[in-house]
């Protein structure tokens, strides 16, 4: 396991990577908590790769989420994810197939299409799969040739939820302060214990 130092030296580690892997194409998993800068991170390192003329493409895995109602009751954050699908969904890509994800909205905590029109499809070059439960599914993890764990502060993290919960979706402090502190004690824990599955991790800190 290495730290990073930056996101340029992360973008020529992935380049190195394809230009050995015998893969196609090579699979790179990006997790971490929520609001850690998952998605800024995945982001700027699809510019670089593109930029280098290399074909990207990025599935993001809070497709995947369960709408609000339709959740276990007290669902552990694996359980609010449809896993067989994204494995199923995986699979497909890395044959050469194309798929269409469901539509997730994060304001209203539900599913708003179970096949959305952005298309996703890659056959050479590097495919992304970003989400809070990346480095946490097994067939994943198997498959990737680099798996990147992106952490922060917890003080840092946990205003950037509140900041969320209360901005975005409009959560009263009560309900957000509830949310939160479930979410600690089962989710952020689990988590972050999927750090043990990454070759690398990113301090989070360097994208600000």
């Amino acid at each position: 396991m290495i730290n990073c130092p930056s996101v340029e030296f992360l973008s020529q580690h992935i380049l190195t990577l394809l230009d050995e892997s015998s893969k196609k194409p090579v699979i790179i998993l990006v997790g971490g908590c929520s609001r850690t800068g998952k998605t800024v991170l995945v982001s700027k390192l699809t510019e670089n790769i593109i930029s280098s003329g290399i074909n990207a493409a990025v599935v993001k895995l809070d497709s995947w989420l369960i709408s609000l109602e339709k959740r276990k009751e007290n669902s552990t954050v694996l359980e609010r994810y449809e896993i067989p699908s994204i494995i199923s969904s995986i699979k497909k890509v890395r044959q050469g197939e194309v798929i269409c994800p469901p539509v997730y909205d994060a304001v209203s905590r539900r599913r708003i299409a179970e096949s959305g029109v952005d298309s996703i499809s890659i056959t050479d070059g590097i495919l992304f799969i970003e989400g809070v439960v990346a480095l946490a599914i097994k067939e994943l993890v198997e498959n990737a040739a680099m798996r990147i764990f992106v952490d922060i502060p917890d003080k840092l993290r946990r205003q950037r939820l509140v900041d969320f919960y209360s901005d975005v979706k409009r959560l009263d402090e009560k309900e957000y302060e509830n949310i939160i502190e479930k979410r600690e004690k089962e989710e952020v824990t689990f988590i972050k214990g999927t750090a043990v599955n990454a070759d690398v991790i990113f301090n989070g800190l360097e994208l600000a």
